[in-house]
């Protein structure tokens, strides 16, 4: 500690205005990086340019009201200094107490990403990026890196279930990636067993490994814990990305080969889990897009009811939105989701179809049938 401080403290206080004093305090924190200290002179300083006491006397709801809505984006404008330090001194932790005011996560993601991971601090970088929410895909990736499949999946299906729907996809690709990857090695290793002229090197899909060998199968034999490949599956109706979505296809193609007794059944319009699934990814890739539509149209018209499960009606219009077959996926938004009703978060709502597509004429009409004049004034903005 500079032990002359506090004499320059006490001299400024006697030779110097109030202001010249917080300055010489505050280049002191700065040199110190004391950032939580340079913090609160910060707000002293904040103050007495608002010609209010130095040292708050009062609740800020009791200021009149410019004062209060000067004091308080001036007190944003000084989280964001002291947070921008802290990142700067790569403490993302401390840094993100000032920074969440203003919602900023993406500098700390961005730190959280950059920081070199060690025993020490996994816990605390796996807190910010999950339980925070400040970068859940990275956060799961981190979980997969250190804890495995298993536990990822766990992460995906609750720290996840309110992120984003990028994030959520980010996360599905690491857990699509990880399986594939882990199923190829594992059915290389098998077959090299099998065939000692065999390389993985000429084989770098798992169709190409399936391929004639049905051998893999017998006694009910799998390769991989079967409730992780039903539940990747299943995440992976995230997936948009060809790449992803083609390791994706291939895990389906591996469960078809399971025998019945491994082929755990999904939820309705997935019923047939393998199939159903492969089916939807493929679609995505070009393949048999007719087909999908006609086989998950005919699943969500089984569910007119408001009380059903809303993932069949969902499925169809996620279809039909990543195919970009907007006046069929907003016709589809209309009939199921319309204005005000909410899906579970896996489709679009009809007003961000009518963004998407650029077309605010079924919304409109939707809102007018049902006397919902905010979503009518949305759509007529929209337009």
């Amino acid at each position: 500690m500079n032990s002359t401080i506090f004499s320059d403290l006490s001299s400024a206080r006697t030779n110097l205005d109030t202001a010249s004093l917080l300055e010489l305090a505050a280049r002191y924190f700065h040199q110190q990086a004391n950032y939580h200290d340079l913090f609160q002179i910060r707000l002293m300083q904040v103050r007495t340019k608002l010609g209010l006491p130095a040292v708050a006397t009062s609740q800020a709801e009791e200021l009149p009201a410019p004062q209060r809505q000067a004091l308080e984006a001036a007190y944003l404008e000084v989280c964001e200094e002291v947070g921008q330090l802290w990142l700067a001194a790569g403490n993302p932790r401390a840094a993100w107490s000032y920074l969440r005011l203003g919602g900023q996560r993406e500098p700390v993601a961005r730190k959280l990403r950059e920081t070199p991971v060690t025993s020490e601090n996994l816990d605390e970088l796996l807190e910010l990026a999950l339980s925070e929410q400040i970068a859940p895909a990275y956060g799961l990736r981190l979980i997969l890196d250190h804890f495995g499949v298993c536990q990822a999946i766990t992460a995906f299906d609750s720290e996840l279930a309110q992120a984003s729907p990028r994030e959520r996809e980010l996360a599905a690709n690491d857990l699509v990636a990880r399986l594939h990857a882990d199923l190829l090695a594992t059915l290389g290793e098998e077959i090299t067993r099998r065939e000692p002229s065999f390389t993985l090197a000429n084989a770098d899909t798992l169709s190409t490994l399936l391929h004639d060998r049905q051998w893999l199968f017998a006694d009910n034999a799998y390769h991989l814990d079967t409730t992780h490949l039903s539940s990747v599956v299943r995440i992976a109706r995230w997936v948009a990305d060809p790449r992803y979505l083609k390791l994706a296809r291939e895990l389906c193609q591996y469960g078809q080969h399971l025998s019945a007794q491994l082929q755990l059944a999904g939820d309705p319009p997935f019923t047939d889990n393998y199939r159903a699934h492969e089916l939807f990814f493929a679609a995505q890739l070009g393949e048999n897009i007719d087909q999908a539509l006609a086989y998950f149209e005919q699943a969500a018209a089984q569910t007119d009811s408001p009380y059903d499960l809303t993932l069949p009606a969902e499925t169809y219009i996620v279809l039909l939105t990543r195919l970009r077959r907007w006046p069929q996926a907003l016709a589809a938004a209309a009939r199921w989701f319309p204005p005000g009703q909410r899906t579970s978060g896996f489709a679009p709502t009809l007003v961000e179809l009518s963004n998407l597509a650029g077309d605010y004429a079924p919304l409109c009409a939707a809102s007018r049938e049902r006397g919902d004049v905010l979503h009518f004034v949305v759509g007529l903005l929209g337009g």
